[in-house]
Order: C-alpha cells, then sequence, then structure tokens
C-alpha cells in the first residue's frame, strides 16, 4: 500500500466523531421543529455546543489530507487539483441538492424548512449539510499546498486576521461564498498545519492530559456561555471550537492502530456516505413516524441516529448495485469505465 493510500487511524476517528455529531445535531432538530422534542435550556446547550466544532473537524481532516497526500506542484498543477475538486464535490453538490429540493417539495406538509428556489439553493444560499461541500472545494482553490512552514505560518494568519474581521465586522451582508470562507479558512489551514507538526506531540500522558483539559474547558465555557446566551456569538465559538478540536484530536491521537476496527473508525471510513445520505433517512424515518402517529421521543431519537448512521450504508449497496454510487464520488464511474475498458485496476 503506498503512502497516498495508507489510511490514517485518528483521521478516521476524528470524522467519525463529525459525523455522529452532525447527524445527531440534524436529527434533533428535526424532532424540535416538529414538537417532538422540548426546545428547552439542554437542547439549547447541544445545539449550540455542536456547532462550533463539529463541521470544523471536517474542515481539519481535510486540510491535513490536502497538505499530506494532495499532488499539486506549481500554479499550473494547483490549478488541475482545484479542478478536479471542483469536479469531485460538485457532482454530489449539484446531484444531492437536487434530490434534497425534490423531496421537500413533494413533502412539503412533513418538512421542517420549506424549500426554497432551486437556482438559489444551488447558486446563492447552499441548504445544510450540503454548503459544506461548496465551501471546501473554494478552499481548496483558494489555499495551495505549500512546502515551509513560513508559508504555512503566513497562511494560517492570514486566515486568521479573515476570521476576526468577520467576528468584529459581523457578516450579514456577506455573500455565502465570502462569510463561508471567512468562518472555516482557519480551521482548513489549521489541519494543514498538522500535516507539518504531525500528531506525535497529542500522544503519551502529556496529550492525554491537554485533551482533557480542553473537553473539560469546553464543557464548562459551553455551558456558561449558554447561560449567558452567548454561543451564537462569533469570538466564543472560535474559542469554544478551539477547545473542543483539540480535545477530539487528542483523543482520536491516543486511540492507537489496535482500534481499528473500531465504531469511529467504521464511521469515519464511510463518512461521505453518511454526511451525503443522513438527512434523507432521518427525515423518512420521522415522517413515517408521525404519518402513522408515533410522537413518542424514546421512539423517534433512537429510530432517527440508527437509520442516520445506518441507512446511508444500505443507499450506499442499492446505488452500487444500480451504478449510481458515482453520485456520491464521481471517480467511481471512471474507475468503473477503466476497468471495463481493459485499464488500470482497482
Amino acid at each position: 500500500m503506498t503512502a497516498a493510500r495508507a489510511r490514517e487511524c485518528w483521521v478516521d476517528v476524528v470524522k467519525g466523531v463529525a459525523c455522529l455529531l452532525v447527524a445527531a445535531g440534524h436529527a434533533f432538530q428535526g424532532l424540535v421543529c416538529t414538537g417532538i422534542l422540548d426546545a428547552g435550556g439542554l437542547w439549547r446547550w447541544f445545539n449550540g455546543a455542536i456547532y462550533c466544532f463539529h463541521v470544523q473537524l471536517f474542515f481539519l481532516c481535510s486540510g491535513y489530507l490536502w497538505q499530506r497526500y494532495g499532488r499539486s506542484e506549481g500554479w499550473r498543477g494547483h490549478g488541475r487539483a482545484a479542478l478536479q475538486k471542483a469536479w469531485v464535490l460538485g457532482v454530489p453538490y449539484v446531484a444531492f441538492t437536487i434530490l434534497l429540493w425534490v423531496m421537500k417539495k413533494a413533502c412539503a406538509p412533513w418538512v421542517n424548512h420549506p424549500s426554497g428556489e432551486l437556482w438559489r439553493n444551488l447558486f446563492v444560499a447552499p441548504v445544510a449539510p450540503y454548503w459544506y461541500l461548496a465551501t471546501l472545494a473554494m478552499l481548496f482553490a483558494l489555499l495551495p499546498r505549500v512546502r515551509e512552514k513560513r508559508a504555512w505560518a503566513w497562511m494560517v494568519g492570514a486566515a486568521a486576521a479573515v476570521k476576526a474581521t468577520e467576528a468584529v465586522a459581523g457578516s450579514g451582508g456577506w455573500c455565502f461564498a465570502a462569510r463561508s470562507v471567512a468562518e472555516n479558512a482557519f480551521w482548513f489551514t489549521g489541519g494543514m498545519g498538522l500535516a507539518f507538526c504531525g500528531t506525535d506531540w497529542l500522544r503519551g500522558k502529556s496529550g492525554k492530559l491537554a485533551g482533557a483539559a480542553c473537553g473539560a474547558l469546553f464543557l464548562a465555557w459551553s455551558a456558561a456561555a449558554a447561560r449567558w446566551g452567548e454561543l451564537g456569538n462569533a469570538w466564543w465559538k472560535w474559542s469554544l471550537g478551539a477547545a473542543a478540536c483539540m480535545a477530539v484530536l487528542a483523543w482520536a491521537a491516543n486511540r492507537g492502530e489496535d482500534h481499528a476496527a473500531g465504531f469511529w473508525n467504521w464511521a469515519g471510513k464511510n463518512a461521505l456516505p453518511i454526511f451525503l445520505l443522513h438527512t434523507f433517512c432521518a427525515a423518512s424515518v420521522r415522517m413515517a413516524l408521525c404519518a402513522i402517529g408515533v410522537a413518542a421521543p424514546w421512539l423517534h431519537v433512537p429510530a432517527m441516529l440508527v437509520a442516520s448512521l445506518f441507512g446511508p450504508i444500505v443507499l450506499l449497496h442499492a446505488m452500487e448495485i444500480m451504478r449510481l454510487d458515482g453520485l456520491l464520488d464521481p471517480r467511481r464511474w471512471m474507475r468503473r469505465k477503466k476497468i471495463c475498458s481493459g485499464g488500470i485496476t482497482v
């Protein structure tokens, strides 16, 4: 196995944590919007707290993999690599944005947020969770791989300055592209920095203690912020996100390769289908239960979590049988075409 194809256990663990939090957050939002769960203080804390760091973990992993394994020499090479990323991300972005729009139109009486105009969802205001794909494509285009730590330091400093500007001035009047890049470039470049320094410094007793301290700080600080109504404050979110990401990274780095068959690694390896399809699976289960008159939270919560995590894997297998799995990753179509034409094997 080549270095470019080797999987790193800690990356899968981080993506697994992020997947679970994204799926749980969207599932609980649906239950709160339909009145099945109470929108009380505990919910406000949980929802506000996870939005400080769950998608940020994905950006950290993407930045790390981009810097460590990306192949782009010079500006021309970077342009080719960015175009390839735009294609790989653009196909599922367009396909699933359209599918979600169709689903919301067809099930309008039961959806939480009515669908707007399709062209706005595609080009002006991307919807959750697919806005992440659009933002990631822009970050790949704007942030080339660098060879030296000094160049990376300038890059992460610029990203921090842009994020601070957004926090001070507010981004209410900014377009989606500017706002999303400003909010997330810092995390992406932070991940690029991990490619230089590695994760060994997070391992061992000192790393575990630092991670535990950051985790405890995050829990106490987020609880205080929720009580004071500050979880939506950009500065609080930034600092809380940094503490939570450090705690998750330290925990993931200390998992060890002997946990390669664990749940978190499984979720991380299946992050793409879970991320793209969990909304359809969870919403379908919630609407089906509501249609038959089931409104008990103790039934909805586990049913939607199971559907969010395992439903996408069932759909992926069905899409593979129908040769539609390229909608998730168009490289699957290219690999299959090469195999059928007698080219390289995968």
